[in-house]
Formats: C-alpha cells, structure tokens, sequence
C-alpha cells in the first residue's frame, strides 16, 4: 500500500493524520474481507494506536483492537459508526458502508 506524503506511513512512526482509515474491502461473496482488513490493521501497533472495527459479524480477532459486532449493537450501522468516531480512536476499520448515510458519515474529515 502506497502512502501519500500527506498521510505518512504509520511503520515509520508518523502521525502526521489525526485519524486513519482503513477501509473494509469487500463484495458480494465477502471472500477474503477479514483477510484484507485486518492485514491493513496489521500494519498499525494497536498498544500505541487506539483501533476500533464495526463488522457485520466479528470473524476473528486482533489483539489490542476493539472489535465491534454491529449486529448485536443498538441502532443502525450509521448510528454506530457515528458514535465510534465521537469516541475519536486513531484507526477506524469500517468493514461494511453497505448504505449512503455510513458512506456519507466515513467520508467526513
């Protein structure tokens, strides 16, 4: 994965972004979507980085990152995925922006 000179690659201990993003990749079949994520999270030391995922379903776990099941939390994907970034973590994988008003939400600065 390239990283722009904006963003700063994290393996070089930059900070130059508030918040990162790493965003769910995923299709139809949802084939190899943890793989690919959690990979990207990989990169990210969770004991000095704050990390929260929103799944659809929790397929595995990371060690030092908040997994959240998005099925067995209240309210609506949006909703929750507005409330994970009031609680302002440094990396936020949101596996599945399934609806515009998610995308709309993950897409703010």
């Amino acid at each position: 994965m390239g990283w722009s000179p904006r963003t700063t690659n994290p393996r070089d201990g930059g900070q130059a972004l508030r918040r990162a993003w790493a965003p769910g990749i995923d299709d139809e079949t949802h084939e190899n979507t943890t793989t690919t994520s959690y990979a990207i999270l990989s990169q990210h030391d969770s004991y000095l980085s704050n990390i929260v995922t929103l799944e659809r379903e929790v397929l595995a776990t990371l060690e030092g990152i908040t997994h959240t099941d998005s099925e067995n939390a209240e309210g609506d994907y949006a909703a929750q995925l507005q409330t994970i970034i009031r609680r302002d973590p440094e990396v936020i994988l949101a596996a599945d922006l399934i609806d515009a008003e998610a995308a709309k939400i993950a897409a703010k600065p």
